[in-house]
C-alpha cells in the first residue's frame, strides 16, 4: 500500500544580523497566511558566527498572532531556524540577545474579507452624495 501526504510548501527567509543590525533580509516582506522557516543568522563586527544567541519574534502591535517557533538560540554557525506563520497583519519586532535589532511587518496576502464589499459600498455612499449635492445645488438653481 501506497500512502501519499500532502507536504505544505514553506518559503525559506534569510535574515542576516551583523552587530546587533540586520544587514540583510531575504525576501525583503512577509504575508500572513504563508509558512516560512526563517533563517537568522547573528555575526559580530568581524563577521565571526555568534554562537548561543536568542533570536525572538514578538507581536508589537496590529492583531498579529504567530503559530510556530518563536524563538531560537543560535547553533555553532550562528544559524536560529524558525518555523513560522502569521495568522494575521501587523507589526513583529525582532529581537537578538535580547535587544531590538529591527521591526517588520507583515502584510495581508489579499484583501480581508469584507473589505472588498466596504470599499464598494463607500464609494456609492460618496457617489450618492456628490449626486444629491450636485442636483440640490447647481441644477436646481438652474431650474428655477
Amino acid at each position: 500500500m501506497l500512502l501519499l501526504t500532502q507536504v505544505a510548501a514553506q518559503t525559506q527567509v534569510t535574515i542576516v544580523i551583523k552587530d546587533g543590525a540586520v544587514q540583510s533580509m531575504d525576501p525583503s516582506q512577509l504575508y500572513m497566511d504563508t509558512d516560512y522557516v526563517v533563517n537568522v543568522k547573528v555575526v559580530d563586527k568581524s563577521g565571526n558566527p555568534v554562537t548561543g544567541s536568542l533570536v525572538e519574534f514578538v507581536p508589537a502591535s496590529g492583531l498579529l498572532t504567530i503559530d510556530g517557533t518563536s524563538s531560537a538560540k543560535t547553533g555553532s554557525d550562528g544559524t536560529a531556524s524558525l518555523p513560522l506563520k502569521f495568522t494575521s497583519a501587523g507589526v513583529l519586532s525582532l529581537y537578538v540577545g535580547g535587544a531590538k535589532a529591527k521591526t517588520l511587518n507583515v502584510y495581508y496576502s489579499t484583501f480581508p474579507a469584507g473589505a472588498a464589499i466596504f470599499i464598494v459600498g463607500t464609494l456609492v455612499i460618496i457617489g450618492l452624495a456628490l449626486a444629491y449635492t450636485v442636483y440640490k445645488g447647481p441644477i436646481k438653481t438652474l431650474r428655477k
